[in-house]
């Protein structure tokens, strides 16, 4: 059956508190550019998946903080809210029962809301990749040097999931009819559990998902200090095209000063542009 007959959806989970983060606010209410991180994601699916109904979780009691947040950035995106669950596995069950699919099938697109980078591209290619085989996740290799309990393995086994992570809605329906198991740290392995193949599609690097602090430091010329948990991700000056890479947060502030940055921000660099974005460094 062709992707182009299916009913879409795109369930957006935000549900969670943010716990790992260490923010006085959810992460995904924290700033991000002009805006803040959940309103960015929703574009971006709202612009990946115009066709889409969108299903948001929030976490219970946050729908008029959610409420005034469109309001005050102007954010007129339809969607529909659901209450999330103590648990990611709960979150996202609420989201698959709120579903009246009454014509045809349907698929559906599960999403980070920390995850504003995603793009159309990973969204086709994982709708199309479901519609194919039933269930499928963006996912990326894995570049770095892997370890299990201290043994080295090949790393060219391992694979990066992402989201958005796409299935076909009666298989979601029947995988969440399940118990929960801790064992489910995402959606694919919940459908796995039932047997299901998962299909995997190419994810992309920047499609990173706000979980850590991410430090960067910018310059007013454009220079970016990216880290994330402490791992260098790289800074280029867009003006010199110069390489000035500082791992050390101290030397990056002193970098700041020397250049004459007008202030200090946190911040993303992506192929989507600079994000001020303001967790704490």
């Amino acid at each position: 059956m062709q992707c182009s007959s299916y009913n879409k959806y795109v369930i957006i989970v935000a549900g969670g508190s943010g716990k790992r983060m260490s923010a006085s606010i959810e992460k995904q209410f924290l700033p991000l550019g002009e805006s803040v991180v959940l309103i960015e994601t929703l574009k971006m699916v709202s612009k990946s998946v115009p066709q889409a109904e969108i299903v948001l979780v929030l976490p219970c009691g946050r729908e008029d903080y959610w409420k005034s947040l469109c309001d005050k950035y102007n954010c007129r995106i339809a969607h529909r809210l659901v209450c999330g669950g103590s648990e990611r596995f709960f979150s996202v069950k609420a989201a698959i029962d709120s579903i009246r699919c009454t014509s045809g099938k349907a698929l559906v697109a599960i999403h980070d809301g920390v995850r504003p980078f995603a793009d159309k591209q990973i969204f086709d290619d994982c709708f199309e990749k479901a519609a194919e085989c039933g269930a499928a996740v963006a996912c990326c290799d894995c570049i770095d040097s892997v370890r299990y309990r201290n043994k080295s393995i090949d790393r060219s086994e391992v694979k990066l999931v992402q989201t958005p992570q796409c299935f076909e809605l009666s298989l979601l329906q029947k995988a969440y009819a399940q118990t929960y198991n801790p064992t489910f740290t995402d959606d694919a392995s919940v459908v796995e559990s039932l047997g299901t193949e998962i299909a995997l599609v190419e994810g992309k690097r920047e499609n990173i998902k706000l979980t850590k602090k991410v430090v960067t430091y910018a310059h007013k010329k454009g220079v970016f200090v990216e880290a994330e948990l402490g791992v260098l991700a790289g800074v280029e000056d867009s003006v010199s095209a110069d390489k000035h890479i500082y791992t050390d947060p101290l030397m990056a502030k002193e970098f700041v000063k020397k250049t004459g940055c007008d202030s200090l921000a946190v911040a993303i660099g992506t192929s989507h542009g600079a994000y001020k974005f303001k967790g704490e460094a």
